[in-house]
């Protein structure tokens, strides 16, 4: 028998190495190859000519949605099994929708094998399938004995939709079910009653349009519910449509797994939703604490530190309100956030009469990581321009925020107010909140620049940050 050969596109060797001990500890013998980028990627799956592939989510220079369009453009049925520690059920519903045969969450490796072994017992019937589908175009005689191999049910019908052919499998099914009367010859419609109603519609327009239909339907036979994956192909003789070829595939095992994954991921995605709301209460008790706390104190400059400490943590938490409140617990509608804060701010300040807002904001998204210190940066900057700006207490505060190309992000904050004073330098400024801004800005790997025009102008330049797992 010929050796199985895998190729794994893993950026941590631990991670492929486990994979391999999985499969083996399971009974497969393979021959296996690892790669992290795109040219290795590409030479091995020509040289080593791979049977299965095995793909992380995302890499440092390439990712598994790239790799399975290369595959996908060049072997359409090569089964193609994702192995990533973080799969929500968007992604999981992405990759399935562009052709990847199955997904394995790290830490359910102990999955694989099964995995493994499900598709190359997909790929068998794919190729059993379209050796009875050529052996059809070819001649009904040689076809007869290929179809009745097949496990997919096969049923032939005509024009007036009696039933001509069907295989083996159809007629096991059809004994299972109890269904014994004889069905050649008879109208498929009557003789199988269970069928959906707008089915008849749809076999008449393949027969009217020559196109064929891929199409799942979910119905109960006695009592038991079945799934069934169903590929109608006309069958042409002198340029008509005479006969409509059926191949049906019971995928009620497939989709009873996707509702449990899809459960469970429902089930996490709550969890999460649950840390966050926790998260923002704990921060508001902690904003309540300092509240308390700065009545307690008797000088000015202490109360303005409790004040301004309390406002810092306020952005923290308006981030974890909004995850809490977003379908997408990865990232926030950061113009929503920053309505949400700017406002917030003047009414705690009680400039909001006097004081306007300006925000000139585009409708984009940031993932937690880059928003709770870009969230940060904009109390910090907001505070000062309130709280230093107007003397008179009157003036204008405006936000611009846009995305560049390159995925970029631009970020302006700026005022009508007094303006720094000329001899300060606010990169070198002694005070927390510009110290805090410029950490913050190495941190999301930012650039600053600073205009005086009119009153104070800050632009930032800034990019999306990655998500680090945590040890």
């Amino acid at each position: 028998m010929q050796e199985l050969r895998i190729l794994i596109l893993e950026d941590y060797p631990p991670d492929a190495e486990l994979a391999m001990l999985e499969l083996e500890e399971n009974g497969l013998e393979f021959a296996s190859r690892v790669v992290d980028n795109e040219e290795d990627f590409l030479r091995e799956l020509n040289e080593f000519e791979p049977q299965v592939i095995l793909s992380d989510y995302k890499l440092p220079t390439f990712d598994g949605i790239s790799a399975l369009k290369l595959v996908r453009g060049k072997f359409p049925e090569k089964p193609f099994i994702f192995v990533s520690g973080t799969f929500r059920e968007d992604f999981a519903v992405e990759t399935l929708k562009k052709g990847a045969t199955d997904y394995v969450l790290k830490e359910n490796i102990s999955k694989l094998p099964f995995a493994v072994k499900r598709a190359l017992k997909e790929v068998e019937k794919t190729l059993k399938r379209e050796r009875a589908e050529k052996a059809l175009k070819n001649s009904e005689m040689q076809y007869r004995t290929t179809i009745n191999a097949l496990d997919d049910m096969l049923i032939v019908v005509d024009s007036r939709m009696h039933i001509i052919l069907f295989n083996k499998t159809f007629e096991r099914k059809k004994k299972e079910f109890g269904m014994g009367k004889a069905l050649k010859g008879q109208n498929m419609f009557e003789a199988l009653p269970f069928l959906p109603e707008n089915l008849k519609q749809e076999y008449l327009r393949i027969f009217e349009t020559g196109e064929s239909l891929i199409n799942e339907y979910s119905y109960s036979v006695n009592g038991v519910e079945v799934v069934e994956e169903v590929r109608r192909i006309p069958v042409f003789e002198e340029g008509k449509v005479v006969r409509v070829l059926t191949i049906i595939r019971d995928v009620t095992e497939r989709k009873n797994s996707e509702n449990r994954i899809k459960a469970s991921l429902n089930e996490k995605e709550a969890l999460l939703k649950e840390i966050h709301h926790r998260v923002k209460n704990n921060m508001q008790i902690i904003s309540s604490l300092l509240n308390l706390q700065s009545t307690q104190v008797r000088n000015e400059d202490d109360a303005e530190l409790f004040k301004a400490s309390q406002d810092r943590v306020r952005s923290m938490a308006l981030i974890h309100s909004k995850l809490y409140q977003s379908d997408d617990l990865s990232s926030i509608n950061f113009s929503e956030y920053i309505t949400s804060l700017a406002y917030g701010l003047l009414s705690s300040y009680d400039v909001s009469s006097s004081v306007r807002l300006n925000l000139d904001l585009e409708d984009l998204s940031l993932n937690i990581e880059t928003a709770i210190p870009c969230g940060l940066i904009i109390n910090e900057l907001l505070t000062n321009s309130i709280k230093h700006a107007f003397p008179n207490d009157e003036g204008e505060i405006y936000i611009n925020l846009r995305e560049l190309e390159g995925d970029k992000f631009q970020l302006i904050i700026g005022d009508t107010g007094q303006g720094f004073p000329e001899d300060l330098d606010f990169q070198k400024t002694d005070t927390l909140g510009m110290q805090l801004v410029m950490s913050l800005i190495n941190q999301i790997d930012g650039k600053i620049e600073f205009e005086k025009d009119k009153g104070s102008k800050f632009k930032i330049i800034f990019g999306k940050l990655e998500y680090e797992e945590r040890i």
